[in-house]
């Protein structure tokens, strides 16, 4: 696993950074300042941060005794960059025995820490960034003396230090803020509480203006609503969230427009328990796409467009669905990882023009395809 590119026409290998069948596994791909720079595995140096400018690749190296980052998994997505205060913020470890806490990079310093909120060999692993009001946020762990023993918490910082936002859940337990995401003037994450200031409420979503922290306790209770995906899109904050006591059942769409003062699901299988599980939220435009099942048991692409749900096409006709993954806003296009049901070709990058049907855009090891379902990062 490499790094490509695509033009608009054609996708071409842009670097071979770990030659040979091993693999790079480039992550957490982020322009700053002109140039992409993303997580890579080298054969010397490990895992580090690169810079790619389109022609040239530098690897730039934090840590010489090992690696520099935690790869990048389903279980552990604290790997992102952000950019914030003209600075590119990222998490990382500085050496071996040390966690990994919050950095910054720009080209004049390069990279320097930001700050050490798990002091000694403790990791803080900062992720979920989001910027808001001028300030930084991120959800980070806390078992030391500088901001006590609170576990997972939100986090802020200005730019020249870093202040505990508030301990959610009370003493050691963690809230675990996630998803964080701007819309509408409102900082929205998904948090768990199961006592102190909100009481016992489970997971669900909070939103926070700037000096309070409002709950939302869409199923009521201990039980969780479990919002996932939080995606601002045309001015409204749209998420996947259920019922049942850990949010597993009936998992559909929900929105949340604070400029109209309404909220509420957006139903795409009303048949069953299990819900349409929406997934992969992206925004094009004013529109939101994501992943869905629909009633016939297909997933496939859905949108909401001006408040309206529409499906938007059947890559993969009949009730096996072509399990569309890793949605992305290309240039005003959706693109996306799905399996039409080609024997060959498994999950292969496809492409929605606003407005047309589906287009298959393209292939990299044709006739064998490439597979597509762990694309990540797509800028």
């Amino acid at each position: 696993r490499e790094l490509y590119r695509f033009d608009g026409n054609s996708i071409t290998l842009a670097a071979d950074i770990n030659p040979g069948n091993a693999s790079s596994s480039p992550s957490g791909l982020f322009v700053y300042d002109g140039n992409l720079y993303f997580a890579a595995t080298s054969a010397t140096a490990g895992r580090e941060l690169f810079q790619f400018d389109g022609t040239t690749l530098t690897m730039i190296q934090l840590n010489s005794s090992g690696d520099t980052f935690e790869p990048l998994s389903v279980s552990n997505p604290h790997n992102e960059f952000v950019e914030f205060g003209g600075q590119l913020y990222f998490a990382a470890q500085s050496s071996s025995t040390e966690g990994f806490e919050l950095f910054r990079f720009d080209t004049v310093n390069g990279i320097k820490l930001a700050a050490n909120i798990d002091t000694g060999s403790g990791s803080s692993r900062p992720g979920d960034f989001a910027v808001y009001n001028g300030d930084l946020y991120f959800a980070a762990t806390s078992t030391t003396t500088t901001f006590g023993n609170v576990g997972r918490e939100l986090f802020v910082h200005d730019g020249s230090s870093v202040s505990l936002l508030g301990n959610l859940n009370s003493g050691s337990a963690s809230s675990d803020p996630s998803d964080l995401t701007v819309n509408d003037g409102l900082l929205y994450f998904a948090a768990t509480s199961t006592f102190g200031l909100f009481g016992n409420i489970g997971t669900e979503l909070f939103s926070f203006d700037g000096t309070t922290v409002n709950d939302f306790d869409l199923n009521p209770g201990s039980s969780s609503s479990a919002p996932t995906g939080l995606t601002s899109a045309g001015g409204a904050l749209y998420f996947a969230s259920g019922t049942g006591t850990d949010g597993s059942f009936n998992r559909e769409m929900f929105f949340v427009d604070d400029s109209k003062g309404t909220s509420g699901p957006i139903i795409v299988n009303p048949s069953g328990s299990v819900g349409s599980d929406p997934s992969d939220l992206v925004a094009v435009g004013s529109d939101l796409y994501f992943a869905a099942t629909g009633s016939g048991s297909n997933r496939e692409v859905w949108r909401v467009s001006s408040g309206l749900l529409e499906f938007v096409a059947d890559v993969r006709e009949g009730s096996t669905g072509s399990n569309p993954v890793n949605l992305f806003d290309f240039s005003g296009s959706l693109v996306f990882a799905a399996d039409d049901g080609s024997p060959l070709l498994q999950h292969e990058l496809h492409r929605v023009i606003p407005a047309s049907a589906v287009n298959y855009a393209w292939t990299i090891d044709s006739p064998l395809g490439f597979d597509a379902t762990g694309v990540t990062g797509l800028v």
